[in-house]
């Protein structure tokens, strides 16, 4: 038996199955000796009547005839090693006719060396090799006709659960070793050649012979033994069943291959975390701080969360609900919110976006977020990947941010593996690290969510936009708009979550995709405006009033701060005219603003001018 689980695929059972296994092999193998030696131990002592058995060899004849009477009695079947034999060699046969069942289909996802940048192999890689991937998804989520799940539920319930039960049942029932005997007497057949003519007469009497089995006691406690090891394995199997039927009912994505070897059966989910959270502390915090001019005399650094105001971001496309809509004042033909819209859906938190519509849908995988300049987008992909960095959602996922721009130097061509490992917004990593986010996003997919920032800033010529590339390795050096377009419709990594964010003006680029969920980014309404002349003159109460006594009471104002960075531009000039000239002399008409406004950005930012 120890032989056999030298030779049983470990990787075929995660730590804990494995334990198991072997605790049960290893006191079955211990048991089945002891019960051997039992049985070759086992005899009858009987104590018959002389006038049965007047010499040895009657005696002996009396207690072998016994014997064979005591064990039709109480155990008819085999003996209590072959009993044993059988139970503990059929779970063990099971488990490896199980194990190379699924053994190939394990090894797709164990660790593999991989290649650093210098040549060497790195011996201990967190996921597979990325030499192992199939171009086709599918590879990893079932292969044939059953998924490794289902054949590890099946093993459960057959191999172990249903064998282990009826064993311990029908030894408990059937398997009875008393140490006293009666045994009845004469036998049924009783021709012994040794035996003289007056003990056959004697031997037609009816009579009982007390016998002892004196390893009768030791057989029972042998026996109990067993049916607890059974019933322990049978109810750690019942458990592990119930916690797998619990788990893939809460994640389906369970019951793909990918996730059932990866995380259950070879426990990466400890260093998959590890992977995250060494991501989350790589990501430096000064992506996070505003360093810019508050009106201070110096520029000075504030915290995200200091500045950042949730702006109203809403279902579907503002220019196709304007364009059904009669307005009654000026500000609504520009899509100026003064009030929080009542007659559109209005998502109200950040993480909300990733959140299916009703409960009976899936959550959106694709997702386009529309806004005007400066209305707040690329500032919400901050706070996305900030909330991430501090643990508000998203706790087993990696969030990446990737800005469009960057392509632009290289004329936009890339591959999918370069673009994961070095185009990563704010990420500080080594290379090994970087290699090891691009498995973990091959392998792990639906745990991914890529955020791309900035549509309409990508330079795309009329053979990027027109072009039918298929890309089918992630080394493949393209065009990013070919790569973006087979990550949104799911032709790369299929089953990661994508965000984009885009001005209007690229609408020819992303109209020919299919998103799960658009939306569009209205901005400040003026609640929200107020809230961040708030945030802008810190503690400073006397400024702040002073501004907001100024914006709300013009209109025109008003229209211009529900643009985030307009909100920045008119505090910043107010602040300057207050501080300087008092508030009699703060800018009374719009074209008085802006020609403030260019000469304080001018006077204060251009290093010819400043000071």
């Amino acid at each position: 038996m120890e032989g056999c689980l030298a030779l049983l695929p470990r990787r075929s059972y995660n730590k804990f199955g494995f334990l198991c296994l072997a605790l049960f092999v290893s006191a079955g193998f211990i048991l089945i000796g002891i019960a051997s030696d039992l049985d070759s131990k086992a005899t009858l002592q009987c104590n018959p009547d002389k006038t049965l058995a007047s010499d040895l060899s009657a005696r002996k004849y009396i207690e072998t005839q016994c014997l064979l009477k005591y064990a039709q009695k109480f155990h008819p079947s085999l003996p209590l090693h072959n009993l044993l034999l059988i139970n503990f060699g059929l779970v063990l046969l099971f488990s490896v006719i199980y194990a190379y069942w699924v053994k190939d289909r394990v090894e797709i996802f164990v660790d593999t060396p991989s290649a650093t940048a210098n040549g060497v192999e790195d011996g201990n890689p967190l996921l597979p090799s990325i030499s192992k991937a199939a171009s086709d998804p599918k590879t990893y989520s079932k292969s044939g006709r059953f998924s490794v799940f289902t054949v590890y539920i099946m093993h459960l319930i057959f191999c172990r659960i249903i064998p282990l039960v009826v064993f311990a049942v029908f030894l408990s029932t059937s398997s009875n070793y008393p140490v006293q005997f009666d045994c009845p007497w004469p036998m049924e057949t009783t021709t012994s050649p040794l035996a003289n003519i007056s003990q056959r007469q004697s031997m037609n009497r009816t009579a009982t012979v007390d016998c002892t089995y004196p390893v009768g006691s030791k057989k029972e406690i042998l026996v109990d033994a067993v049916a607890a090891i059974n019933f322990l394995t049978g109810t750690l199997a019942f458990i592990e069943l119930s916690f797998l039927s619990w788990s893939s009912w809460k994640d389906h994505n369970l019951l793909t291959d990918l996730e059932f070897c990866s995380v259950y059966l070879l426990k990466k989910r400890k260093r998959i975390r590890k992977l995250i959270k060494k991501i989350r502390e790589n990501i430096s915090d000064d992506i996070f701080d505003l360093h810019d001019d508050f009106g201070e005399k110096h520029l000075s650094r504030r915290k995200l969360e200091e500045m950042y105001i949730n702006v109203i971001i809403q279902h579907g496309r503002e220019n196709t609900l304007a364009s059904k809509r009669k307005f009654k004042d000026r500000h609504e033909t520009y899509g100026v919110h003064f009030k929080l819209p009542s007659n559109v859906v209005t998502l109200k938190r950040t993480k909300d976006l990733f959140k299916p519509a009703s409960k009976s849908s899936q959550p959106p995988r694709t997702i386009i977020i529309v806004g005007r300049p400066g209305i707040g987008k690329t500032m919400l992909t901050k706070k996305l990947l900030y909330q991430w960095k501090k643990l508000k959602f998203w706790h087993n996922k990696i969030v990446m941010v990737i800005q469009f721009r960057e392509f632009n130097l290289a004329e936009g061509r890339t591959s999918l593996q370069e673009m994961l490992q070095h185009h990563a917004y704010g990420f500080n990593m080594t290379l090994t690290d970087c290699n090891h986010i691009h498995e973990f996003i091959s392998f792990m997919r639906n745990k991914v969510v890529l955020i791309f920032d900035g549509l309409d800033e990508l330079k795309v010529d009329d053979k990027a936009l027109t072009g039918k590339i298929t890309v089918r390795s992630h080394c493949e050096v393209t065009h990013v708009l070919q790569i973006y377009r087979q990550l949104v419709k799911g032709e790369l990594l299929p089953g990661i979550t994508v965000l984009t964010t885009s001005r209007p003006t690229a609408e020819h680029i992303y109209q020919k995709l299919k998103f799960d969920r658009e939306v569009e980014v209205l901005g400040f309404h003026e609640e929200q405006i107020e809230k961040y002349v708030g945030n802008f003159c810190r503690a400073d109460k006397q400024i702040h009033l002073a501004i907001w006594d100024s914006i709300k009471q013009s209109p025109e104002l008003l229209g211009l701060c529900y643009i985030p960075v307009n909100s920045y531009i008119v505090c910043l000039t107010l602040k300057e005219s207050i501080e300087a000239e008092g508030e009699k002399n703060i800018p009374k008409t719009i074209t008085e603003l802006y020609k403030r406004a260019i000469n304080i950005l001018l006077f204060r930012h251009h290093r010819e001018y400043k000071k």
